[in-house]
Formats: C-alpha cells, structure tokens, sequence
C-alpha cells in the first residue's frame, strides 16, 4: 500500500506545479489590425523610400550607359582590324576586274607573290596580289609595248589607304599621272615608268585577313620581291631607280619598309608620302578629341601603332652622312577631312628634320582623298621627271625647282 499512496502523493504534487505555471489563452487579434500594425511606416522608413524612389531612375540609365560605354570599349579592341582596315569597303570591291586598257596604258592582273603567316601561330602562308603597268615616257608606247627599251627606269610601289582597291585607284593613275607624263613637250630622252600595285592581305584577290599584325608580317616578303624585280630589271645594265609611294595608312607602310629596306639589300630612292599622319593613335585622338568618347584611351590597345618618323628615321640613317641622295616628296591636303591642321603642321615638322632633299606640297580644295586628281597628280609627275633626271645630270637646280613648287602653295600653310 505505502508505494501506492507515494505515487499518488507524487502524481498530486505534478499537477499542482502545472497549475501554477499555466497561462491562460491570448486573445485573438483581428487580421485588419495585424496588417495596420505591419504596414505603418515609421519617419526613417518614409526618408529611405524617398530616396529610392529619387536615385532609382538615374542610377539605371547611369548604369545602363556605363554599360554600353564598357561594351563598345571592348568591342573596339576586340574587332579594332575590322574598324581600321576595310578591304570590303565598296561593296563587291573584291570581285572588280581591272579596268580596260586605253590605247596608251594597259594594267595587268601580274598573279601573286608569297606573302607571311596567315595567322601569328601558323596557318600557311597568305597570297598578295600584284598588278602593274609600264610606260616609255619621252617615246612611244602602246599597250605596254614599246618601240625601244630604254635605259633608264623608275619603279614606283604604291600602297593604298585602308579602303577600296587596285580597281578603283588606277583610272585616277591613268588621268593624272601617265597621261600628263606621256603628253608633256618637254625633249627629254625616253625613260620608263614601272608602277606596281601590291594589293595588302585581304583586299582584292589578295588571300588572308587584313590585320596590322599582319601588314607588318608582310614587309619583309615584300621588300624580297621588289628586289627581284630590281634585279631583273637591272641586267643588262639598266638604270633603275626606286620609289615607294603611299597614301593614308599606306604612307606610314611605305615609310616603315623604306626604313627596314637596307637590311633587305634594296635602296628605296624616293618616297612619296600622301596624306600621310605622325601616328595611328594621334590620328585618333585628332578625329574623336571628346573626352567622353572612348577611342583615344583605347589607342594603348592598338595591335599595331603605326610611326612614321620610327620609318623615316630608318630609312634616312638617323643622321648618317651621305643621305642627301635621298629624296621625299610629301603631299597634303588642304581641306583633309581626317588629318588636321595640327598633325599636318608636325608631319611638316617631321620632314623638315630629315637629312635628305625634301619638298611638301599643299593642294588647294582637295580632301582626303583626292590629292592625285587635282595639282598633286601633277607635283607627283614632276617629282619622277626630277628623279630620272638627276639621274644623268646632278644638278643643283633639281632642288629648287621642286622649293619652287611648294612656294606655290605655301600660302595653305600661312
């Protein structure tokens, strides 16, 4: 019994401490009250949602912008070959033929040549094409055959800008250029005209894909096959002499393999820069000079940077004796749409420093590119004729003719 009685008294002793700590039921509250009490904004709450409502439109276009700027940085960089260089600028471009040849001038399509790596870590090798004509000026030539072979030969390499092709260009060659040196009434003996028209990577039926890296990759293979062509035409006792002749961005490839051609084995005689620039980067900043555009700060990413005093310094022998044989001729734009006044002035600058006969001329009207249709066709024309005849005679008077052109126009420059 006494166990039983223990755990009665135990089980009493249980319920009397729960009935000490029971709390009774709280009472309901209404869910129309429960939503006033959790929606009832405080005055911190109300500051923080008036600015959120204040700061959210302009933070998104903001970002949105910021965005956008980043996005088109990066695309400049990443696709900056397919911006600068335009091998399919005209449409259909890469598939025009040659023009027809005239009863004076015929311009052939001369195949290709070997060219460097299609790509930095292999691929084959590119193929560039070559087209070409030759004129007997002082004699008679029709369709490139000639009543007698002469002598006495300039070859001219020309290097385009960075749109277009041969196709486009040599109507302008033939008008402005051939035709008034086949036409002039001056007696002269007869001597030839070579013009050559390398097509870069990726313009016209040149194979591969235009880059700087691979323009630059080019040079070599060229300068070899201009010595070919050189020495061929110089057996049997021929007088060549050599000029490189480009126009915008081809002026700066020019400049840059007139200053590797030494090493090569070629002498590059003349050069004849057409609107050339100091540099690919200061010409960008010179177009887009707004700070808020983000061209000039990516021109730090640029594959190749182009320099034509790095060239000119070269070719020139950075001050070497014995350089005055050397001659450049520089042609400029009055109303040049992409080289300002500024880079034009240090392009002047430039040249005027060089240790070689030099002469810059101003054609009055004319843009970018439309140097060779007006005067500069003509100041081009004389600059071959004092070439081939300072050759046979050197005379001192050669230089002053040519200061005596840029006194013409000097007044571009005042």
């Amino acid at each position: 019994m006494r166990p039983l009685l223990q755990l009665n008294r135990n089980a009493l002793t249980i319920l009397r401490q729960n009935s000490l700590h029971h709390t009774p039921p709280a009472t309901a509250i209404p869910s129309y009250r429960l939503n006033q009490l959790r929606f009832q904004p405080t005055q911190q709450t109300r500051q923080l949602t008036l600015l959120q409502t204040l700061l959210a439109p302009p933070l998104t276009f903001g970002g949105l912008l910021l965005a956008l700027w980043t996005l088109k940085s990066v695309s400049l960089v990443v696709f900056q070959n397919k911006i600068i260089y335009l091998p399919y600028l005209p449409p259909y471009c890469r598939s025009e033929p040659l023009p027809e040849p005239t009863k004076r001038i015929e311009w052939k399509d001369l195949g290709h040549i070997e060219g460097g790596r299609r790509y930095k870590w292999g691929g084959g090798k590119v193929q560039l094409n070559i087209s070409g004509t030759e004129v007997v000026v002082g004699g008679t030539s029709t369709l490139g055959v000639t009543a007698a072979d002469p002598q006495r030969e300039v070859l001219v390499v020309y290097f385009q800008g960075n749109a277009g092709n041969a196709p486009m260009r040599i109507p302008l060659f033939n008008d402005f250029l051939i035709s008034p040196l086949l036409d002039t009434k001056k007696p002269q003996k007869p001597w030839k005209l070579s013009l050559l028209y390398p097509s870069f990577r990726g313009y016209w039926t040149s194979t591969g894909t235009a880059t700087g890296w691979g323009l630059r990759e080019d040079i070599p293979h060229l300068l070899r096959w201009i010595k070919s062509e050189t020495d061929k035409r110089r057996q049997g006792g021929r007088d060549v002499k050599l000029v490189v002749w480009g126009q915008s961005i081809g002026s700066m490839i020019a400049a840059e393999l007139a200053g590797r051609a030494e090493k090569e084995g070629v002498e590059v005689e003349g050069l004849i820069l057409e609107t050339p620039f100091t540099t690919l980067s200061d010409l960008v900043k010179e177009v887009y000079p707004q700070r808020w555009i983000p061209y000039g700060y990516l021109t730090r990413f640029l594959e190749v940077d182009w320099d034509l005093e790095e060239g000119l310094r070269r070719w020139t022998g950075e001050g070497k004796e014995g350089r005055r044989r050397k001659r450049v001729l520089v042609v400029q734009a009055e109303k040049d749409e992409l080289v300002g006044e500024r880079i034009g002035e240090e392009v002047r600058k430039m040249v005027g420093g060089l240790n070689v006969e030099k002469v810059v001329v101003g054609v009055r009207g004319a843009g970018h590119q439309g140097c060779v249709n007006r005067e500069g066709g003509t100041a081009i024309a004389r600059f071959l004729e004092g070439l081939i005849q300072r050759r046979v005679s050197d005379r001192s008077s050669w230089h002053s003719s040519y200061i005596l052109i840029a006194f013409r126009y000097a007044s571009l420059y005042d």
